[in-house]
């Protein structure tokens, strides 16, 4: 025992030194183990001794310690929250963003949409009035047939002021 007991304190003393203690506790435990496990085997072995087998089953800290440990931990969580809680109003900010770019494209696509249309509108009224202008050159008697057309059927006689200077003819009503 006096030969084992001191051994082991430094074997274990030297693993735990190459670890943090979240590793210790955490995830490089069995890690430690199977060092602790290797040099004890050595150890022994130069002193003719053969290990058989080795369990770390209890690792223990001073409550101040443990409780230093605890509230580094408990202030890393605080830490990473709060990244977690900016990464989240930052994608909140960009989807606002592209959200707001996508209401101004669709409104400069229907603003231009609406252009397009009006400038084809215009185009065709102007083609129109071109039509009726070359008919009314062609054949000026039109002019007065379709005033005499918007006439109500019924009307023989018309009235105009003497100084007008619109005389029209109205085909089968006898003066």
């Amino acid at each position: 025992m006096e030969l084992i007991r001191p051994q082991i304190r430094g074997i274990i003393r030297d693993a735990v030194s190459q670890y943090g203690v979240e590793e210790v506790v955490a995830n490089k435990r069995f890690e430690m183990v199977n060092y602790v496990h290797e040099k004890m085997a050595e150890k022994l072995q130069e002193n003719g001794l053969i290990l058989v087998d080795f369990v770390l089953r209890n690792i223990t800290f001073t409550p101040e310690y443990a409780a230093s440990i605890e509230q580094k931990q408990i202030a890393e969580q605080q830490v990473q929250q709060a990244v977690f809680v900016v990464q989240q109003r930052k994608q909140e900010a960009l989807q606002a963003v592209e959200t707001a770019k996508g209401a101004a494209d669709a409104a400069v696509i229907a603003s231009e949409g609406a252009a397009k249309a009006r400038l084809i509108q215009a185009q065709a009224e102007a083609d129109s009035l071109k039509l009726i202008q070359d008919a009314i050159a062609n054949n000026p008697e039109l002019l007065t047939y379709q005033y005499i057309s918007k006439l109500a059927p019924n009307i023989n006689t018309m009235l105009l002021p003497s100084n007008a200077p619109f005389v029209f003819t109205i085909p089968g009503v006898t003066p």
